[in-house]
This record gives C-alpha cells, structure tokens and sequence, in this order.
C-alpha cells in the first residue's frame, strides 16, 4: 500500500465518547459511510440493518424504523451477512448454538442454522465467511451452510474480516497485543478506490490511492434527514 494515503479521519463529536468503533460500512448506493459502536450494520438499496445484543433492526437513511425483532431467538447476536439473496436474506449469529435466516422485506426468521462456536463477525463473497473467539475464520456454502474451509487466522478473537474476489481479509487479536489502538473494524469500498477503518480509541480513518475517490462508480444522491424549519416568535404576555 505504498501508494494509499490518509485521506480523511474523523471522531465521534462527542469528546466524552471513546468507543471502539465496532461497525463500519459504506454505502452501495450513495455517497456515505456508515459507523457504529455496537455490533454491525448492513446497508443496501432497501436501508440500513443495525443488530445490538438483543435485536436486529432496519431503518431508511432518514432513521425511521421499518421494522424490528426483540426476542429470545436474538439473544446474545454478535454479527451478520447476506445470504445468496442479498437483498432478500440476512444470515445473523452470535453466542447461541444457531444462527438465524431473517427475511428482510417482512422481518421476520424463516430459518434456523446450527453452529459450533461462538461467532463474532460474518461476511460473505463466494462463500459466508465468519469468524470466532478462538481466532478461527469459518467458510461455509451460503445455500446448503455446509462448511468448506476451516482457517486459523489469529491466536485471539477475531475483530473484523471483509473480502474481494478470491482474497480475505482479516484482523484480530493476539497474545502479544499491547496497544490501545488497535484496528477494531474495517471495509472496502465498492469501487476499490477507498480503505475505512475503525480503532479502539473511536477513530475513524479513510484511505484511497487517488486524489478525489470515489465510494461507487455511480451514485445516488445522499438522502438527508428533513431539518424543520425556524419557528417564529411568541410572545405571551398582557395586551397594553
């Protein structure tokens, strides 16, 4: 990456916040980049899905909810992928012993998957790609979920995994870690044109290789929330 420089970081305004960010996305059809410190977010044409500990969740990119699910089958959720829909499917999974087909047009679970371990973060290219406490990357068939490929990517937890084509990235803890900013969330833009990560420290950096890059070849307008009006004055007193 001799060629990539720094191009943009930012801090939550907040100075009292130090965070590590844990969720990090850019947006496949306009202009953002998407942040967050608690679990994950996916973003697609149809809005952006956020899961917490106990529930998963999308809103449009005004922040209106357009639906949620809270109960007991989202206990304990770390991390979520598309399936081979990816505009249709979400696959989620976290500390329990299944992992969970949610239909996303009507928000609801359609399936349930078992799993082994204790899985931290997903994502999917050819295959679903997920990664667990122990350090091991997991690569299963994102149509029967069988599992193809076992990987002992780091000694530690993973923290985050992303791909592109034939290549998978990760990054992780080891028994050697020693310093508080360490890279706790990463991810590629569509284009190829821009690298954003996240720290310990609620950091955010971007990195391209050009001068004015760009998140998508062709993009959307950015979809703002509506900021109301001023409102004129009133006065309440006696009439003289």
């Amino acid at each position: 990456m001799d060629s990539w420089n720094e191009v943009l970081t930012a801090c939550d305004p907040n100075i009292n916040v130090v965070q590590s960010i844990s969720a990090i996305a850019f947006d496949p059809c306009q202009e953002l980049l998407w942040t967050g410190n608690d679990k994950q977010l996916l973003v697609s044409d149809r809005g952006v899905i956020s899961l917490s500990s106990d529930s998963v969740k999308m809103t449009n990119r005004r922040g209106l909810v357009r639906w949620a699910i809270s109960n007991e089958d989202t206990t304990d959720l770390r991390c979520m992928t598309y399936t081979t829909m990816p505009n249709s499917e979400i696959l989620a999974a976290g500390r329990r012993q299944s992992m969970l087909v949610i239909n996303i047009a009507r928000g609801t679970v359609v399936k349930k998957v078992e799993s082994e371990s204790e899985i931290v973060v997903m994502r999917k290219s050819r295959l679903v790609c997920y990664g667990s406490t122990s350090g091991e990357v997991t690569l299963r068939d994102p149509r029967t979920f069988k599992v193809e490929h076992r990987i002992q990517a780091h000694t530690g937890a993973i923290s985050d995994i992303d791909t592109t084509g034939n290549l998978l990235l990760t990054c992780g803890f080891s028994a050697r870690l020693a310093n508080a900013g360490y890279v706790s969330a990463v991810d590629l833009s569509k284009s190829g044109e821009m690298l954003a990560f996240g720290d310990a420290v609620s950091m955010i950096h971007v990195w391209s290789d050009r001068k004015n890059p760009k998140i998508n070849a062709y993009s959307n307008p950015v979809e703002l929330p509506a900021v109301p009006g001023p409102t004129s004055n009133v006065f309440v007193g006696e009439n003289e």
